[in-house]
């Protein structure tokens, strides 16, 4: 099965791809991997104000919305700049909360909203 990329899809990973290639740099790469204990990334702060720890959340929880495409797309890009430290985990712990069959504002969603700390 082939999946075709729609122009925002392309927007999206262009986009991905330009950030990382301005933070991800070797340098930063380098300084990852011989650090002695695993830290918040010195880019953290651009990849928030990107919107990408809320990607895949509900906008009223501060979230871009985005669906698996979406999420996929930009975890590529991270791979392919092979972007140090926990970029793609915010995706994940929140799916815990969710529960099928039931409204978003479900007692089972946390209550605080995506934000760049």
């Amino acid at each position: 099965m082939t999946l075709g990329l729609s122009d925002d899809d392309r927007d999206i990973r262009d986009s991905v791809r330009g950030w990382a290639a301005r933070h991800a740099t070797p340098e930063v790469i380098r300084e990852a991997v011989e650090a002695k204990s695993e830290a918040r990334p010195s880019y953290w702060s651009s990849f928030a104000e990107l919107g990408m720890l809320g990607l895949h959340l509900p906008e009223e929880f501060g979230g871009a919305d985005c669906g698996l495409l979406e999420t996929a797309i930009v975890a590529e890009e991270l791979g392919r700049a092979m972007c140090p430290g926990r970029s793609c985990r915010p995706w994940w712990y929140p799916q815990s909360f969710m529960r099928p069959g039931e409204p978003r504002r479900s007692p089972a969603w946390p209550t605080a909203r995506c934000s760049v700390a």
